[in-house]
């Protein structure tokens, strides 16, 4: 399997599971809607919220993978911004923006749960999960042609067998 090839495959793998990842952080959010009703009935936020949370994982998971994928495509984005040409990848520039401020509603978790870091978290991941639900319905051909083979390509076993005949 040349490289190109597995660097494809890849790439579909990680946005595959990606979305399987945002999938998850999307339904299991409704823990936190429980959670916010034993706040409101006097429990502390550091007994209802904690990093063991289903949500928590997937979203550390999702945090994790989107990284690989920044990664798998570092040099499109060295291109925009050497380029400059934010204005031409709206969708892309606001997907990595919103992406930053759902990282840094992340970060403020790291100084303690309050209501006001958990609002700011709820109103970024809300912005940045519909920003990716638009970006992946945008994209959706692209992943389809990751794991498509060219006319060109042939199996392994078929490059193997073909001075055999």
């Amino acid at each position: 399997m040349n490289t190109i090839r597995t660097s494809k495959i890849s790439k579909g793998i990680v946005d595959i599971m990606m979305l399987l990842c945002l999938i998850g952080c999307i339904n299991s959010a409704s823990v936190f809607e429980e959670s916010m009703k034993s706040i409101h009935q006097g429990a502390g936020f550091e007994s209802v919220f904690s990093w063991g949370t289903l949500h928590c994982l997937i979203g550390l998971a999702f945090v994790f993978l989107m990284g690989i994928h920044i990664w798998q495509r570092w040099n499109f984005y060295k291109a925009l911004i050497r380029k400059k040409l934010y204005l031409k990848n709206k969708l892309t520039t606001f997907a990595t923006i919103s992406f930053l401020l759902l990282i840094i509603s992340l970060l403020l978790f790291l100084t303690g749960f309050t209501s006001s870091t958990l609002h700011f978290h709820f109103i970024f991941a809300h912005i940045f999960a519909i920003t990716i639900i638009v970006h992946s319905c945008t994209s959706l051909k692209q992943l389809i042609y990751l794991f498509r083979k060219r006319p060109n390509e042939t199996s392994m076993f078929a490059q193997n067998t073909k001075g055999d005949g």
